[in-house]
């Protein structure tokens, strides 16, 4: 190889080890893809809403929780209520809105109103017949 080819290769090589440096650079900045994954857990006041994977369970716990809340805050206005009826609708649908949206009232009108899970469901059946 004569001296002018050994220069054009050499300034190639160095293009080309340039070329990756600044590639692999790059690609270690890049910030990572997260999956818009809905919360398992979302925390409510002084409470916690946990999420089992267990449907009835977890409506169970929907429910339960806005009861203690409609009791203690009343206001649908409040932090609590919206994120616990976000957190609910998000993991379980509209059953699951409707649980917290049902507990809620019904811890507002807590005398005569059912505050567990099995009244609820009572109460459901007796409305869809």
């Amino acid at each position: 190889m004569g001296r002018t080819e050994s220069a054009f290769a050499g300034i190639l090589l160095l293009a080309i080890i340039a070329a990756v440096t600044v590639v692999v650079m790059r690609s270690g900045t890049r910030a990572p893809v997260v999956a818009d994954v809905p919360e398992q857990t979302a925390i409510l006041g002084t409470g916690l809403v946990s999420f089992t994977g267990n449907a009835d369970k977890d409506l169970c716990t929907c429910y339960e929780q806005a009861f203690a809340y409609g009791k203690k805050a009343g206001n649908i206005e409040s932090v609590e209520y919206r994120g616990g009826f976000a957190a609910c609708s998000n993991m379980l649908g509209a059953d699951g809105g409707n649980a917290w949206t049902w507990g809620w009232a019904n811890g507002q009108q807590a005398p005569g109103k059912p505050s567990t899970c099995r009244g609820y469901y009572a109460s459901l059946r007796s409305i869809q017949r």
